[in-house]
Parts: structure tokens; C-alpha cells; sequence
């Protein structure tokens, strides 16, 4: 199998559109993979990756910010999702050391903070930061990321990459 783009797509994130981007996705990873486990996995992932964009500009009414979604098959056993949203200029210095930590952790050591996240979110309808606990785990790769400064945000481009288990 070739290197292909799988989805794209550029635009506002709010409740609808996260729906409908959820669907084209479904339908679209059966290309890629006939596993229904693996289907799982990458809608999983897909899933924590928008609902986080859509919950942080719910949080900070950035419902006009566009927001770039990219999913390219790289080879037979890897899928790339490359997601580009804004990210307010006093977020940028906490959420790099964030994703630096979580990356850090090895399997068990992430498995444990996942659970003391959730054991901490119990409850309360923001779960700050366990979709990002989620991805890395879900795709067993660090996550990646670059900042751009635009005026007074950043544009923040976060990359997982997901292998393809042969089944």
C-alpha cells in the first residue's frame, strides 16, 4: 500500500461538525484497515483529538478558529493524523510541559496516571488532560508538536502516529 491521504479536512470545530467529522472518519478507516479492533482504536483516537479541540474552544468561544485535520496512510502499517487548532497564548508554556511529561512516562507509568486523572475528574464534566493521556496510550507512540505565533495565540500542530498491527 502506498502513502495516501485518507481524510482532511479545514474549518471550524463545534458540536455538528464534530458529529459529521466522526462519521466521514468511520467509514473511511475501513480502507485502511479491516481489524474491528483496529478501526476502534483509530476512531478512539480520532475522537479524543477533536472532542479536545471542540471542549477548549467551547471553553474559550474560539468557534470561529480553524481548525486542520489530516489523516495519511504513510505505509501498509502506519496512519498519521496531523490536527492543527488554536491555542491561547497563556495555555502554550503549560500545555507543552504537559505533553513533554505525559511523553515521558513509560507504559505502566502512563497506565497509572490515566487512573489517578480519571479518580481525579470523577464527576466533573472537564477532564482536563485525559484525552491527551488517552492518545498517547491508545497510539503507543509519543505525541508530537510544534507552536506557531500568530498575534496574540498560538496555532499548535499535534501529531499521532498510529502503526497498524497486522491481523
Amino acid at each position: 500500500m502506498s502513502s495516501f491521504l485518507l481524510f482532511s479536512y479545514k474549518g471550524p470545530v463545534n458540536f455538528q461538525i464534530k458529529k459529521g467529522l466522526k462519521h466521514s472518519v468511520k467509514k473511511r478507516v475501513e480502507i485502511v484497515t479491516k481489524s474491528l479492533l483496529q478501526q476502534k482504536r483509530i476512531h478512539y483516537i480520532f475522537d479524543e483529538m477533536v472532542s479536545n479541540v471542540y471542549e477548549y474552544y467551547k471553553k474559550y468561544d474560539f468557534y470561529r478558529e480553524t481548525t486542520s485535520i489530516k489523516m495519511h496512510v504513510k505505509s501498509q502499517n502506519t496512519l498519521e493524523i496531523v490536527m492543527s487548532n488554536v491555542l491561547g497564548q497563556a495555555d502554550k508554556k503549560s500545555f507543552k510541559g504537559y505533553i513533554d511529561f505525559i511523553n515521558s512516562l513509560n507504559e505502566v507509568e502512563l497506565r497509572k496516571f490515566h487512573r489517578k486523572k480519571l479518580n481525579e475528574n470523577i464527576g466533573l464534566s472537564d477532564n482536563a488532560g485525559v484525552g491527551l493521556i488517552s492518545i498517547r496510550r491508545k497510539s503507543g507512540n509519543p505525541i508530537e508538536y510544534i507552536f506557531k505565533k500568530e498575534q496574540t495565540k498560538y496555532i499548535i500542530f499535534l501529531k499521532t502516529i498510529i502503526k497498524l498491527k497486522d491481523e
